[in-house]
């Protein structure tokens, strides 16, 4: 193949191969900051990062979660006097008993009078979690039940629109996330889960059971849909929570069956691992990842970049090389060109390298954007291959 045809998508994929390519790609992971600028037009998204330059993904759309047609759900709020925040309650009457969950409504609670059933902000603000001791789990499995027909049908339907125009401007679908820690986290609180895990691992073994059982019948109608990359969230996956043997234990067997399961439907398999993941990078290699996203320079301390090269960075497709929240919404222009360079000198020889910012980049401020602009031109300075 003539390497100046190349799409964006080939090149995607051929980088994830470690083959030959027209020149280094660049990938933003997240980039919520310019996502807000055009709220839900997806397409305009898409657009204004290829008019960036950059390597822009089509995400699939998010495959809704169905709750069991007779739960009852209520929500209230209460000011108690030792509190100094309002205590939003949330209580799920379901056939086989009661699940309730209670949070602070903090001044930057971002959901109203309103608790949703699975969000970040939930975690650091919660005083009674959905699943809190194990005769939790007889009723909570009425609120973990597959999509239903119609939530199915039209995620099929927003899906093809997107594989349409990705297939239209040449660039990689990606699918909904999948999930297991990052989400039980959400429901359980950390601390909670970590305890729960050393102190009943059979009670932990039957909660990762349940949860996993219920994103691999996600998992299966999302790889029905033929992406070319499935991502597996796994931000709380690392050694800030888990020993290296607790992660060999309770976490690795279910990664290797989600990469078998991508890759006998021809699809590839990302995993999204940000910090502290050095002592278990020879597990990636037997997970049988594509690619690590998330590879930050900055904020996770424990990382060697020449290492993770050396180790698997021959044959798993490594994601990032930049930091958002420190080096480019934070920095300057300096730090900004020093930390692409060091990202190209370290990670790109031999192929295998996406070029990132990690996470994300939140600020859609002119000054913040002018900064990926930096960030932007560091990149297209070193991006050829020859």
């Amino acid at each position: 193949m003539d390497k100046k045809q190349l799409t964006s998508r080939e090149r995607m994929l051929l980088t994830m191969e470690h083959r030959e390519t027209d020149y280094t790609p660049c990938s933003f992971m997240i980039f919520s900051a310019l996502k807000r600028r055009y709220r839900d037009d997806w397409k305009a998204f898409i657009d204004a990062q290829l008019d960036m330059g950059l390597d822009a993904v089509a995400v699939m759309p998010r495959l809704l979660c169905a709750v069991h047609p007779d739960v009852k759900i209520t929500e209230w709020k209460e000011h108690p006097a030792n509190s100094p925040y309002p205590v939003l309650h949330k209580k799920y009457d379901t056939p086989a008993g009661v699940v309730k969950t209670e949070v602070n409504q903090t001044r930057d609670w971002p959901h109203g009078d309103h608790i949703e059933m699975c969000s970040d902000h939930n975690v650091p603000r919660s005083i009674k979690y959905h699943v809190s001791a194990r005769e939790d789990l007889k009723s909570f499995r009425y609120m973990m039940l597959p999509p239903t027909a119609e939530q199915i049908r039209v995620f099929r339907e927003e899906s093809a629109g997107i594989r349409k125009y990705a297939a239209e401007k040449g660039i990689l679908v990606q699918g909904e996330m999948g999930v297991l820690i990052d989400f039980m986290i959400r429901f359980s609180g950390v601390e909670n889960l970590v305890f729960m895990a050393m102190e009943d691992p059979d009670y932990f073994e039957e909660y990762l059971s349940m949860f996993w059982n219920w994103t691999m019948q996600r998992m299966e109608v999302v790889l029905d849909e033929r992406p070319d990359l499935y991502v597996r969230r796994g931000w709380y996956e690392n050694m800030s929570f888990w020993s290296p043997d607790m992660y060999r234990r309770f976490i690795k067997p279910y990664l290797i069956k989600e990469a078998i399961w991508a890759r006998q439907a021809g699809v590839k398999f990302g995993y999204i691992n940000t910090c502290a993941y050095m002592q278990i990078i020879d597990d990636f290699m037997d997970i049988g990842i594509d690619a690590l996203i998330g590879v930050d320079p900055v904020q996770d301390h424990q990382l060697d970049m020449a290492l993770l090269k050396q180790k698997i960075g021959n044959d798993i497709c490594l994601w990032g090389g930049g930091n958002g929240f420190v080096t480019i919404e934070k920095g300057g222009e300096a730090a900004i060109r020093r930390e692409v360079n060091d990202a190209f000198d370290i990670l790109a020889p031999g192929g295998g390298f996406i070029l990132s910012p990690v996470d994300n980049v939140t600020i859609s401020t002119d000054e913040v954007f002018g900064k990926v602009d930096i960030f932007i031109d560091a990149w297209k300075k070193r991006r050829c291959v020859n």
